[in-house]
């Protein structure tokens, strides 16, 4: 794993086996106190989630590693990014700062492994903000991290947006094919390509580089998700095509869970409804009880109880448990 640059091709690739088997390390880490290695596997867990759109867990799992006192350089940098670009998609204040913190800690490893996920990272909330320049300057940053390495999805992905900012580079060395389709201006083929791949995210983006019904279609995947910037850069194209009327509001699961419970912590709770213990739901979803311990503390907070009956009480009355 620390010698990889690209989480795509390993870990969205529409099996269950890669994550699978990094919940299967996280439980062997964690059961022979392992803590190095289990920071730096929970760091790559929260770009999965990051991956394969459930922002709410991403940030979760990063902001809890950010949270811990001297966390190294290898896991801090990947929660950072991920956590930058959470809070960019989201139109969330401080990613700035955190993917500048990011930045920081990559380049002093000098090591290609660190800094490529971190350029992708201010790559994208650069083109976010609006500032095309710096969109470009961070792809390009990208593409002399990888210098020769054969890497066609960091290389896809940079080749991207350097596109998006407005200064398409060659297309030298291997890209993966959902770039690659995107590139040659096949968008609806690309979102395809992510779709099965489960990446809304990506999905939604390549059809946001399309015509006026593919923009429609990107606005509303971002809508329901709750990514703001994308969502609102979307808008401005479709308005300067001249189309109106478009949906707003809350999203729906939103408004289904105002606590803002992560999907893990729904899984965690109908545990706890369950009578079980932490070691028990550590065997269950293959985590470590340290883990489920933070999840557990992480529930009873966001549900502003103090006890595990009171969270699973709390969860029946707002109709989220036994359907």
């Amino acid at each position: 794993m620390p010698g990889r640059t690209s989480v795509r091709a390993p870990f969205a690739a529409g099996t269950t086996l890669r994550p699978r088997a990094l919940e299967a390390g996280l439980a062997y880490t964690g059961e022979r106190d392992l803590d190095a290695w289990t920071l730096y596997m929970r760091a790559w867990r929260a770009r999965l989630a990051l991956e394969l759109g459930r922002l709410d867990e991403a940030a979760d799992e990063a902001g809890s590693l950010l949270a811990r006192p001297g966390l190294a350089p290898i896991a801090r940098i990947p929660a950072l990014a991920v956590l930058g670009r959470v809070r960019s998609r989201r139109g969330d204040p401080g990613a700035a700062q955190v993917l500048a913190e990011a930045h920081e800690l990559a380049r002093a490893t000098r090591e290609p492994q660190r800094i490529v996920p971190v350029c992708a990272a201010r790559a994208e909330a650069a083109w976010l903000a609006g500032e095309l320049d710096g969109c470009v300057a961070a792809a390009q940053e990208g593409l002399r991290a990888l210098g020769e390495r054969v890497d066609p999805w960091s290389r896809g992905e940079f080749l991207a947006w350097s596109a998006r900012g407005g200064a398409p580079q060659p297309r030298d060395g291997a890209v993966a094919e959902a770039w690659s389709l995107e590139l040659d201006g096949n968008s609806v083929g690309s979102a395809a390509s992510w779709e099965l791949r489960g990446c809304p995210w990506e999905r939604a983006l390549a059809l946001a580089q399309g015509n006026a019904e593919e923009l429609r279609q990107a606005h509303e995947l971002l809508r329901q998700r709750g990514e703001t910037a994308a969502r609102k850069l979307v808008e401005r194209r479709l308005r300067s095509l001249g189309v109106r009327g478009l949906p707003r509001g809350e999203r729906a699961a939103t408004r289904a869970n105002p606590a803002g419970l992560t999907a893990r912590e729904f899984e965690i709770l109908a545990h706890l409804e369950r009578g079980l213990a932490n070691k028990e739901i550590a065997r269950a979803l293959h985590l470590s009880p340290k883990t489920v311990d933070h999840h557990v503390s992480s529930v009873l907070g966001k549900l502003g109880v103090r006890s595990r009956a009171r969270a699973a009480a709390r969860a029946r009355e707002l109709g989220w448990l036994g359907k």
